[in-house]
Order: C-alpha cells, then structure tokens, then sequence
C-alpha cells in the first residue's frame, strides 16, 4: 500500500494512510486513544497531539486553542494537522489517567427469578433393552419439556455432554425452556453481565443470577470517543460515512468483550458460565451495539428504528460467553428517552409511587420524568457535555488531577482528584466555579464575567480576574499553564442550567402539577453524585422548593440492568413501563422560548 506512515505514541500504533488525510483520521484507523468531542470540526480543540518531527505551520483554528508554546513544541489539533508525509506523533498522556466512573446506584428489594435456570438431571444410561435417542432420553427426564424447535448447538452439544458427564447433565433454560446441555453438576455456577452503555463511559457488572450478588464491576470510558462528545456527532458521523456504523458498532462490542474478560478474570468466572448479558444504554447506543443504523433519531420526527426490548444470541454481536449465551436490551420510550432512563424508573420505582417524583438523568444529555403510579411524563433537554466538564475550555473528564471542588472564602480553595496538581476542570468543578463565582459577585444575573474599573475596594480574588484578549477568572497558575473560567465557559453553564430548570418548568405546567406537589426529586447518575447542592441551588439549577426533595440514587441505567437480569417480573416491568411513558416535545409548548431566556438568568427567584 502507497501512502504515508504514522505512529501513534506511547502505544506505537502504525498506520499507513494517503497523504492529507487528517491526524484524528489516522488515529481512528489506528485504533489510538484519541478523544474528539468536537467530531473533527475544529471547534472543542481538544484532540492535541505533539508531533515529534518538524510540525507544518498552524491552521487558524489551531491559533484559536493553542498557546504560543504549545506550538512551538509541536503541539497541534489532529483534527487540523494533515500526513504530508511520515511522522511519530505522541498522544497526551491524560489520557491514560484513571477515570472516576460512577458504578454504584439504588438497588430496591425485589425477588430474585432470573429468566436465565439451571436444572441438574441423572439419566438412566442407556442399554439394548433401553436404547432411545438421546434426546428422547432427555425429554423423558424433563418430563417432555424439550421444544419441537430446539437450537442447533443443543443438539450438537447433546452427544458428547451426556457421555462426558455419564449420563449426569445439567440444562440451562431461558424461560425454563432448554438452550445449552453441560456436563456434570454445574448448577451451582449460573452467571449473568449488567451492562451500561452511556454516550461517554460503560460500565459492566458481574452478577450470580443463584443468589444476585455482584461478584464483580469493571468500566471504560466509551471507546466510540473519538468520534465526537454526543450521540447527535456520531449520528453525523454515519451520514457522512454509512461505513462507519461497522466501526463503531465494533468498538463498543470489543469494549463490552473486553470489560467481560476483566470482570471473568476478577471473579474466576469462566467466559462459558455467563449466560445472558442485560443492556441498557440510550436509543443512540442500543442501535450502535445491535449494528443498527440509528440516523433516524438525529432529524426531525427523532425516530429510531426500534424501542422495544431485544432479546439475540451473544454470539451474533461478537460477545464470548457461553456458546448459546443471550443478550437482553431494554426498551426505549422514544429517540431521546431510551433503555437507561426505563432502567432508571424501573430502579426508583416511580411507575409504582403513590407520590408525584421526578426523575432527572444528566449526561451528555439531559432526560427528565414526571410522574407517579397514575402516569409517566418525559422530555429531553440538551444539557450534559458543560456539566461533564466538555464544551469547557479547560474541562476535562472525572480523572486524576481534574478539579472537583471551588471555594472563594476571601481566598480561593480548590480540590482536585486524587489531591494531585490541577490539570482541568471536571463537570461538579465548573458548576462549584461557577456558582462561587456568582456567590462573590464576579459573575452577575445576566452571567456576565466582572471586569475590574479599578474603582473597587481591592479583594483577594480580583487578582485572578483577567481581561486581556479574553474575560476569565484563572483558578491555576502552574508553569505557564493557566486553567480558568471564561465568558465562554459561564456561557455553557447558563445554557446547560436553563435547559434542565426550564425542561422542569415547562414539564409541570404541561401537566398542570405545582413544584409543591413533588415529594421526591431522583437525579441520577455522575452529575448529582458529586456535585453540592449548595452550588446546584446558587446557581438555579432546580427550583428551590426540590432542593431539600432530593434523592441521589447513582448508575440506575446499570441497577435497572441487574433487575432485568435477576427477575422476570421486572423485565416485564421495564417493558411495560416503555409502553406507559409519554413523550412531551419542548419546541411544542407555547412560549418556550421565553421560559428558557428566564431560566439562564443566575438571579434567585428570576424563574
């Protein structure tokens, strides 16, 4: 093949490439661990790369992300730089760094009567005077409970496990309707995958389907990351390239297969005792991991090509469990309302609650659901990635060294994690700075960073005010490297901040419930775990009469997951509670429009 060599640094990935094809590009066929929130469009300037050989001069977007040292140090947007020729390009070490993933979530009681049995069988061997097939053999020990239709593999295995296990077998079901035959005794060892797929992070647990315990958890940050921050990028992605939807269907499953491997080495669990994996993850994802196109969702009517559950064989989405293993994915409720935000009701038990609740799910996008026993109301509002720590200059993910905490008490405090040197700015970070920035009256209702007149009586954080070429608030100073709040950044903030209070506002006035009526606010997943209320109600974020309501139940995508797994009734549940959510569209209500001015304003009371 002609073309032009590039290695990937630290992990010394090479990939031969024609000359001008992008660097975010050649990373992609090369597998490297490249983030492009952005998807290539310049704008996010946080795909830097260094090239270790004389880099070409700068594009102009690059002039607009990167410092005057950084260039000069060869630092450039692999979105931008081009393979004119061969090249050694070294990728930032950040990320390697581990990243706090939120595992943990509300698990409520509930019976354990997983779909997945196990049933151990001693046959009588066979002998001229009892010499019937093996599979008449089997049935009469189940009492006729074989399938007319059984798979393939069964009757492939059948022979030699009976043989191997001297006529001692045991038969796994699915729905108590045989699939798999092993050798021996094995019903003491039936285990199922709870998976989560988020648009940024997986998680995966290991579950004893006998006794429900979790044996085991792994995770990853989404390895569809480099091709772009959010569902609507990757969907963007498919339109301009209909190929791609193999690569990223690839990715995901080879992350879930790689998170499986983890999980069964951690547990000493052999890849063949798992049995069915249970899948929730928004419509976007489920559609991506199934190889279906899900183009559909990213224009308007957001129609996916399917919402309800899906039951297939492990084997065809590439997954290594038992020969015969299953996968389960949870239902959606629409395009924007997937199998994560079920999963999450299915876990706070809202479609049963006497009270009115409140469900809000923040990622890189924003679901919110109202409602009790008497009926379920959604919307969707885009309000993740700046709440995530992305469309943030400085922002970064949940890893070593993002800063998490802000307090400016006279003087500024900052806590970052793992206590090590301040490297970004993670999602709780922004919103604390921001809030405190509000508190002090650096920023005003309008969200307009303060700029200094010099009339002021002076106080320790005017310092950090800075308003040559660009209005920001400088958090840390180390070595020439400044990470700091800009205009833009607060900008972000205030979108992300009007689109969930006025997602609630509009949702209760469509319904014609008063925010008194709401007896308990569940948020769910990173945003709320690590984030201060005192911060969330400084800045408006929910209205005040919810704050003292709120219920922080975690990663309920992956609690409804271990639910669906370990119990046929709330499988049943989920799938009925995707038939019973109703679907509210924001554009539609009248004067939206004004709602969502009202909501960006930081003034207590403006909404």
């Amino acid at each position: 093949m002609t073309g032009v060599e590039i290695t990937f640094l630290p992990d010394n990935r090479t990939v031969r490439v024609p000359p001008g094809t992008t660097l975010l590009e050649a990373a992609r066929l090369a597998g490297a661990d490249l983030e492009a929130p952005c998807n290539g469009a310049g704008s996010c300037g946080k795909c830097r790369v260094q090239l270790l050989e004389d880099a070409d001069q700068p594009h102009a977007d690059e002039l607009l992300h990167l410092s005057g040292s950084e260039i000069a140090e060869g630092v450039r947007l692999a979105c931008r730089s081009r393979a004119d020729g061969s090249a050694t390009v070294q990728l930032p070490g950040a990320a390697a760094s581990g990243h706090r993933i939120l595992s943990e979530g509300l698990l409520p009681a509930f019976a354990i009567d997983p779909r997945i049995g196990k049933r151990y069988l001693e046959l009588p061997p066979p002998s001229l005077a009892d010499n019937c097939d093996d599979l008449s053999r089997l049935a009469r020990a189940l009492d006729g409970g074989l399938l007319a239709e059984l798979p393939l593999a069964f009757l492939q295995e059948l022979p030699g496990a009976l043989r191997a296990g001297g006529y001692r077998v045991t038969v796994v079901t699915a729905d108590r309707h045989p699939i798999g035959v092993e050798p021996g005794d094995t019903s003491a060892r039936c285990y199922g995958v709870a998976v989560d797929i988020g648009t940024t992070t997986v998680v995966a647990a290991l579950i004893d389907l006998n006794s429900g315990d979790e044996l085991a958890s792994a995770s990853m940050i989404n390895p569809q990351k480099g091709y772009g921050l959010d569902v609507l990028s990757r969907i963007q992605q498919l339109r301009a390239h209909p190929e791609a939807l193999h690569t990223l269907s690839s990715l995901i499953r080879e992350g879930i297969d790689q998170l499986i491997g983890e999980l069964s080495a951690s547990a000493s669990v052999g890849r063949g005792e798992i049995y069915e994996l249970a899948v929730a993850a928004n419509a976007t994802m489920t559609h991506l991991f199934l190889g279906v196109d899900p183009a559909g969702i990213g224009a308007s009517p957001y129609l996916p090509a399917f919402t309800a559950g899906a039951s297939v064989p492990a084997r065809e989405v590439g997954l290594a469990i038992a020969p015969f293993g299953l996968v389960y994915c949870l239902p959606a409720v629409s395009g924007y309302i997937g199998a994560d935000i079920v999963a999450g009701l299915l876990a706070a038990e809202m479609d049963q609650s006497a009270g009115i609740a409140l469900l809000i799910d923040i990622g890189t996008n924003g679901e919110i659901v109202l409602g009790s026993a008497q009926g379920l109301h959604a919307c969707s509002c885009a309000a993740g990635p700046a709440l995530e720590g992305m469309n943030i200059g400085c922002g970064m993910r949940a890893a070593e060294g993002a800063i998490e905490r802000v307090l400016i008490d006279g003087e500024l405090t900052l806590g970052t994690i793992g206590d090590a040197p301040a490297v970004g700015i993670c999602g709780s970070g922004i919103i604390d700075a921001v809030a405190e920035l509000v508190k002090v009256g650096a920023i005003g209702r309008s969200g307009r960073l303060l700029r200094l007149n010099g009339k002021e009586a002076p106080l320790p954080w005017h310092a950090r005010l800075r308003s040559d070429g660009s209005s920001r608030f400088v958090l840390s100073e180390t070595g020439g490297v400044e990470i700091a709040v800009s205009q833009k950044d607060v900008r972000q903030v205030q979108l992300a901040k009007g689109a969930i209070l006025s997602g609630m506002l509009s949702l209760t006035a469509q319904l014609g419930i008063g925010l008194e009526e709401i007896e308990r606010v569940y948020i769910a997943g990173a945003f709320g775990h690590h984030v201060r209320k005192e911060s969330l109600a400084r800045l408006g974020v929910f209205p005040r009469e919810c704050l003292d309501k709120v219920v922080l139940i975690g990663n309920s995508s992956k609690s409804g997951a271990i639910m669906t797994l370990l119990s046929r009734e709330k499988r049943a549940r989920a799938e009925a509670i995707a038939r019973k959510v109703g679907y509210l569209e924001l554009s539609c209500f009248p004067g939206y429009d004004r709602l969502f001015a009202d909501c960006l304003s930081f003034a207590e009371g403006a909404w």
